[in-house]
């Protein structure tokens, strides 16, 4: 049995009949974009139903300006420009190309913990993000160690969202 980009060959007589599906990570029209190759069976029937990537999160808040200024200041998130929508809310930038949205009028409780609903950002160094959290007088979880090595920690914003920090193994 051969295997190829993850490609179980022992299922065909000719590994060259396979085709090539394009997968499209990211991207923006100012910086490029970035892809990836896997090698698929030519049976596939999905080829019209690709997804290019995840392009944003949405949290509903209650205080759009009080949770602006927690994204701002204390995950340092630079606010990108939003469409005029007819709702309150704020855009940001998660990274080179995953946007954060806040989404005002939230009235009802959140449900958010560490491993439950949260979303993750890799960072550069955690020692850094510590210093600065301790400087603002934030409070965060303390960083642990996850079982493949990775380092983490959680803050949650003002509404209750927990977002990990974390640097890769």
């Amino acid at each position: 049995m051969e295997e190829n980009g993850g490609a179980d060959w022992s299922r065909t007589s000719d590994p060259h009949n396979a085709i090539v599906v394009l997968y499209q990570l990211s991207y923006d029209p100012t910086k490029g974009t970035a892809i990836v190759g896997r090698l698929l069976y030519p049976s596939i029937d999905f080829l019209s139903m690709i997804h290019y990537e995840l392009n944003h999160v949405a949290l509903h808040v209650t205080d759009v300006e009080k949770s602006s200024k927690f994204y701002r200041n204390a995950l340092k998130l630079e606010t990108i420009e939003r469409p005029a929508f007819d709702f309150p809310g704020a855009w940001f930038r998660l990274g080179e190309f995953q946007e954060l949205h806040l989404i005002g009028g939230r009235d009802s409780t959140v449900h958010s913990q560490p491993r439950g609903n949260h979303f993750a950002l890799r960072v550069d160094n955690l020692d850094d993000w510590e210093a600065h959290f301790t400087k603002i007088g934030q409070e965060y979880l303390p960083r642990r160690t996850r079982p493949d090595g990775a380092f983490q920690l959680f803050v949650t914003d003002p509404d209750g969202h927990h977002i990990e920090l974390f640097t890769g193994p």
